[in-house]
């Protein structure tokens, strides 16, 4: 492969924007960036380098179509149920990624990186492997477990699918809704109560967005055709209890924030552990996380602050 054509879907998200940044500065010959909303482009333009990689394409989808140069594709696009209804959840992410694909089906020269979820394999498990059975639980997880059926399914595509634990740190598209990049920091600066839901000791993996769009950048410009097909963790392999995780806030902030959890059920009172191995990326992709739980919430603490008002 000589000049690398991206097209990433999703690049004005959470993740799809850390990874534009992270492209802009590799040897990549051009950057198609899907979007949506005009709002949210304008605001990536302001803040990302000057360079002539980024091309802006808005659409759907649905009726897209991908550009003929393109040689790789970040599918980063996903639509959550929190944020719109169950139709359209399963529409964008599954009936979507069916469409892309069948786009790609009929070249052989296109790389498929689809970001899938640690959620697949459900909400209980330690040290999980690649091999480890998948049990979606809901609706969005069921929706990304399906589309990844759409992407192994069909052969005639060179796929890579990447499996994400929870994703935090500091980004300008982080949505108002989620919980450690907005409303615990906006909790923190403000010495409000923090209102934690269900099982406050189960230790969850959490990784950092700069650690993902890494992890991307790394199998775009990979050159080893032994992680086609393949699926990886991307993931810290290090777990965290979400009560610890606001303690880390408050402890950054030098708060007096009062926890107050509720809704607890009786398995709540039960050790619960959720993480994920990431071993088989670390071998085959060089990859590992550089940046700690603790450098995360502290950059997002910063980036809050910064950009208040």
């Amino acid at each position: 492969m000589n000049k690398i054509n991206v097209l990433l879907t999703g690049s004005t998200g959470f993740l799809g924007f850390e990874t534009l940044k992270q492209l802009c500065s590799r040897n990549i010959n051009k950057i198609y960036a899907l979007y949506r909303s005009e709002e949210k482009r304008n605001l990536a333009i302001l803040n990302l380098p000057k360079n002539n990689k980024i091309i802006f394409l808005k659409g759907d989808l649905d009726t897209f179509s991908v550009p003929s140069d393109v040689n790789v594709v970040i599918h980063s696009a996903a639509a959550r149920p929190n944020i719109c209804s169950n139709y359209v959840a399963k529409k964008v992410n599954v009936s979507g990624t069916k469409k892309l694909i069948e786009q790609l089906e009929v070249r052989q020269d296109v790389k498929f990186i689809y970001i899938s979820t640690q959620a697949v394999y459900g909400s209980l498990g330690n040290n999980i492997t690649e091999n480890f059975k998948l049990s979606p639980m809901t609706i969005y997880s069921q929706s990304k477990y399906e589309a990844e059926l759409e992407v192994i399914s069909n052969i005639n595509i060179k796929s890579v699918i990447l499996r994400i634990s929870r994703i935090i740190g500091p980004s300008i598209f982080s949505n108002s809704d989620n919980i450690v990049s907005t409303i615990f920091p906006n909790k923190i600066i403000n010495n409000d109560p923090i209102t934690l839901y269900g099982n406050v000791s189960k230790i969850v993996d959490f990784i950092d967005v700069r650690d993902v769009a890494s992890s991307i950048v790394k199998v775009v410009g990979s050159t080893d055709n032994s992680i086609l097909g393949e699926t990886f963790n991307i993931s810290s392999n290090k777990g965290i209890t979400i009560e610890g995780l606001v303690e880390c806030f408050i402890e950054w902030g030098k708060k007096n924030n009062t926890i107050v959890s509720v809704n607890k059920r009786d398995i709540d009172n039960k050790n619960q552990i959720f993480t994920i191995c990431n071993d088989k990326a670390k071998n085959y992709l060089d990859w590992k996380p550089m940046i700690s739980i603790e450098k995360s919430i502290s950059d997002t603490m910063d980036y809050v602050i910064k950009n208040q008002g």
